[in-house]
Parts: structure tokens; C-alpha cells; sequence
């Protein structure tokens, strides 16, 4: 998540450079030992709502390098980009000091950030730092932070994502910890809870996965896959990906 108090990130070709710069395809392969997917919106592929036709910022750093010079950003002695006023481009990636994957995601994306003039530093936080509420001073709610790296679970619907986006979900009202307003994303979220049909909720969800793709105010790494071992007896085994793993439990058997 980009922090939209942040001045920086107020140019979308600045947050289109940075989706642009980042290999997300590398970083699952080199991290996850590609068990992750590629995420390029809020919706999984197998969530009824989901919209293929969404921007695919593919990494491609020389789209990167152009758009920070099309942004003003030009590439100083010391290869940091500065603006007019001489101002570097640098900022703090966070996320959770105690999280391996994380981390570790962390030292790829400052690596390919720096290769087109991004200067990115490092500021993790303890868990319960980086998440807790406004009055406790959370790191996300309080907006004291410039990138946050994490993960979050999605619900079965699609609809739970309307605290996190919606201009009315911003602290302390809700979890909207990008700071992020755009009425675009207010009317569709709205109108996505007007009808319990899919089809007219689907056309409001393919609004929010097109606009927060393009608008780049999230950078959308992976849909995590989780893995099970489990005993070659044990039969009738069926996780799904909207439950527990042990839903079916009275139709296991050992053979």
C-alpha cells in the first residue's frame, strides 16, 4: 500500500513507475518457490467477481525510468532521482519486522526500486505496532508510514474490501490506511451493495478491480496458495478456498 498523505505519490505516473519497476513474477519465484500467483487486483481468479481485463503493469524498468521522467523526476549524480526543486525521490518501505516472507520481498523490492532511481529504505515495525487501532497508534491506521508491505485475507465476498477503499473508510472510520479518495470508488462500492444479484454486482466490481489496477495506489504482489500434506490413506481430503480445510471432515477416511 502507498500512503496517499504522502506528496510523492500524488502523481499516478510515480505509482505506475513503481508497479512498472517491480518483477512480481521474480520475487514469487525467487521467495514462494512460485507456489504464490501473480495479483494485479483485489479479486482472486476463481472469486465470481473477478475481471481478467485489468492493466498488467508486467515488469518492464525502462516504462519505469520513463514515466519518472515524464513526472519530473530526473536522475541525480548519485543515481537517486531528484525533482525541480531538488528534492530525492526516497522513501521507507515497512512491514512486519518479524515476518521471513515479508522481509524478504522487502530487500528484492528496494533492490529493483533502486535500479530506476528509487531510493527506498527500510522501516519495520512489530506486528502488533504495524496493526494496531488509531487510538493506540498504529502504525497503518495513524499513517505513519510511506509504503506497508502485508498481507490480508479476503472474505468470501467481494464487499469486504469497501472499509479499506471507500473515502468513508478512512481512519479512524474504517481501514482505508492508503488515505486514499476517489469517488469513482465510493459510487461503485455503493452501488455494488445496492443489489444481491451477481450480475449487477459484477459490473460494480469490475469498476473497482480496473480502477485500483490502473491507479496503482495498491501494488498487488500475490494471491497466497496454501500447501497440505497429508497421509496417501487419508482419503476424501478437499480443501477449498473459501473454507477451512477441514470442512468435510466426516468424509475423510483412512485406506
Amino acid at each position: 500500500d502507498l500512503n496517499m498523505k504522502n506528496p510523492i505519490f500524488n502523481d499516478i505516473r510515480v505509482r505506475q513507475a513503481i508497479n512498472y519497476a517491480i518483477d512480481k513474477k521474480k520475487i514469487i519465484h525467487d521467495v514462494t518457490h512460485d507456489v504464490h500467483q501473480p495479483a494485479y487486483a483485489d479479486q482472486p481468479s476463481f472469486s465470481w467477481a473477478y475481471e481478467p481485463d485489468v492493466m498488467h503493469f508486467d515488469y518492464n524498468p525502462a516504462k519505469a525510468r520513463q514515466l519518472l521522467d515524464e513526472a519530473g523526476w530526473t536522475v541525480g549524480p548519485d543515481g537517486v532521482r531528484v525533482d525541480k526543486d531538488g528534492h530525492k525521490l526516497s522513501f521507507a518501505l515497512s512491514t512486519l519486522s518479524g515476518g521471513t516472507t515479508g522481509v524478504l520481498a522487502e530487500t528484492f523490492v528496494q533492490s529493483m526500486l533502486k535500479d530506476v532511481g528509487i531510493d527506498a529504505t527500510v522501516k519495520n515495525y512489530p506486528t502488533q505496532i504495524f496493526f494496531n487501532g488509531y487510538q493506540q497508534g498504529g502504525i497503518l491506521q495513524t499513517g505513519k508510514y510511506a509504503v506497508a508491505f502485508f498481507a490480508w485475507v479476503a472474505g468470501v465476498d467481494p464487499s469486504d474490501d469497501e472499509m479499506i477503499y471507500a473515502c468513508y473508510g478512512i481512519p479512524p472510520k474504517g481501514q482505508n490506511s492508503l488515505f486514499w479518495c476517489d469517488p469513482r470508488m465510493d459510487a461503485a462500492q455503493k452501488g455494488a451493495l445496492s443489489s444481491y444479484d451477481h450480475a449487477v454486482r459484477k459490473k460494480y466490481y469490475s469498476v473497482i478491480q480496473k480502477l485500483l489496477a490502473s491507479e496503482s495506489v495498491t501494488i498487488f504482489q500475490w494471491f497466497a496458495r496454501q500447501i497440505f500434506v497429508t497421509s496417501d490413506d487419508l482419503k476424501n481430503f478437499k480443501p477449498a478456498p473459501a473454507v477451512t480445510s477441514n470442512w468435510n471432515t466426516w468424509e475423510w477416511e483412512m485406506k
